[in-house]
């Protein structure tokens, strides 16, 4: 009687490459702001404006690159920057949720949860494949990749 109320879990730990904020296209934000968030006229206009015009160069002790204008970035060190990435990224939450999974979504972090019985393990695994297949393809969408290295499936019961 007390076997049939074993369950296990397998909680899977994504974890966007450190480079997530460096990497967000200007052009995918402007949409998703428009198109999810019905962000629109000058609070649309605002946040292209804090988007644009930003390069960067580097400096080696006293050697200095050309500036380069940047097409892909939202500032992590501020405020705004961690707000704005997690709006570009938000919509992954559909991905758990259309495959039954609780999820926890951090800035450039994601966990996703499931349980089962211990002979539902095999599907358990395939589900979690299927699963992050999905997120790596809506990576590719958003132009951000999954740390391979640090993605882990924990599982307890």
């Amino acid at each position: 009687m007390y076997e049939h109320s074993l369950r296990v879990g397998a909680l899977t730990l994504l974890d966007l490459l450190s480079t997530a904020f460096d990497t967000v296209d200007h052009s995918v934000l402007t949409n998703v702001m428009r198109k999810r968030f019905g962000v629109s006229g000058k609070a649309l206009g605002w946040v292209e404006e804090y988007m644009r015009d930003r390069s960067q160069a580097v400096r080696v002790n006293c050697n200095e690159s050309a500036s380069t204008v940047l097409k892909f970035w939202v500032p992590q060190e501020s405020v705004l920057g961690p707000k704005i990435f997690i709006k570009y990224a938000e919509d992954v939450s559909e991905i758990f949720s259309q495959r039954d999974f609780s999820h926890h979504l951090f800035a450039d972090d994601m966990q996703c949860l499931c349980y089962g019985k211990p002979a539902e393990v095999p599907y358990m695994v395939t589900r979690i494949e299927i699963c992050v297949t999905h997120v790596c393809t809506w990576c590719a969408a958003k132009r951000l990749q999954l740390n391979a290295d640090k993605t882990e499936i924990l599982w307890f019961g």
